[in-house]
């Protein structure tokens, strides 16, 4: 069971910028952790078996979005443009 679960919308950002904290809490006891390390506690955190997997999700969960963003731009939509991006 994961500890915590991605949004809706997770953040890859966010989620590196966790993984670079956590390497840091970790080479705290052993300073020659690698960032892989970190990453897999990351990913685990959320219930995936590994970072490509947790990647993997986030950019399934983003691909609509970017579709519709794109898809809005090709037409001039510039109210589901806006949409897009508060998403």
């Amino acid at each position: 069971m994961s500890k915590s679960e991605l949004p809706e919308h997770p953040s890859l950002a966010y989620l590196k910028r966790r993984a670079k904290e956590r390497l840091a809490e970790l080479r705290a006891s052993d300073p020659t952790a690698k960032l892989a390390a970190a990453q897999l506690a990351i990913a685990r955190d959320h219930g995936f078996a590994s970072w490509r997997a947790l990647k993997a999700e986030v950019d399934r969960r983003r691909a609509p979005v970017l579709a519709a963003f794109f898809a809005a731009c090709a037409a001039g939509d510039v109210a589901a443009i806006e949409a897009a991006l508060a998403r």
